[in-house]
């Protein structure tokens, strides 16, 4: 379901990830635990097709995070450690950025629609939305 190998990244020339090698199959648990730094959330954002790797070669469900990001994402599920929110970024704002995550866009008639649905729904002319 998982495998990495061999897999380096360097940031700004500082080596963060130094050959990982890891395989899960279906069923398999298993943590990240480390130091602030340690590469956890490198490795994540490698698996997901956030951020390209140097080298080595990963495959998440069958599919590299390199072609197939936005596939990936929408076959799995990742909680950040914090979730966080920028202040200057609005609702509609939210749900266009985590669309394009997933490679879906919105309207701003369906974007109106999904807020309404969570209770954000307001006089979309105020925000834009119409």
């Amino acid at each position: 379901m998982i495998s990495i190998e061999n897999l380096h990244l360097a940031i700004e020339g500082k080596e963060i990830l130094k050959g990982i090698d890891l395989h899960l199959q279906l069923g398999d648990i298993y943590g990240l635990l480390g130091p602030n730094g340690a590469g956890k959330s490198t490795t994540i954002f490698a698996l997901l097709g956030l951020r390209a790797h140097g080298s080595g070669r990963i495959s998440v469900l069958g599919r590299d995070p390199g072609k197939d990001a936005a596939a990936i994402r929408g076959s799995v599920g990742v909680m950040p450690e914090n979730a966080g929110f920028y202040e200057w970024m609005t609702a509609p704002d939210y749900l266009r950025w985590y669309g394009r995550l997933y490679g879906e866009t919105q309207t701003h008639r369906d974007l109106g629609i999904l807020l309404g649905k969570v209770g954000l729904g307001t006089d979309h002319r105020a925000d834009g939305l119409q």
